[in-house]
Order: C-alpha cells, then structure tokens, then sequence
C-alpha cells in the first residue's frame, strides 16, 4: 500500500474517526463547579467524548 498513497490516506482517515476498538476520550472535570454554555458541571464528574466527535470539524 506504500505505493498508493491516496488509499493509504482514505485508510488512515477511516481509522481516525471509526477506530477499530471502540473507545472515548476520558476526562474529568475540575475541582469546583464549572458554567459551560449555560450549564452547570458539577465538579469531579468523568466525561466520556466519543472519538468521533473529537475530530469531526462541524
């Protein structure tokens, strides 16, 4: 496949956004209370962000 570098691409992009072991991007927010688009984010709670909304540009 080095010799075809536009499918080397295609398959590469495919991989980054539907990985192939499903996984998320973990976080956990901070120690106080956080106001994030008029919501309130209690503290210390774990965030699960799939990973295809973490590279999709829209």
């Amino acid at each position: 496949m080095m010799g075809l570098p536009y499918i080397h691409a295609c398959v590469n992009g495919a991989l980054r956004i539907y990985p192939p072991i499903p996984s998320t991007l973990q976080r956990d927010t901070c120690s106080t209370t956080v106001k994030i688009s008029g919501y309130d984010i209690p503290p210390k709670v774990n965030i699960h962000i799939p990973l295809y909304y973490s590279t999709d540009s829209i």
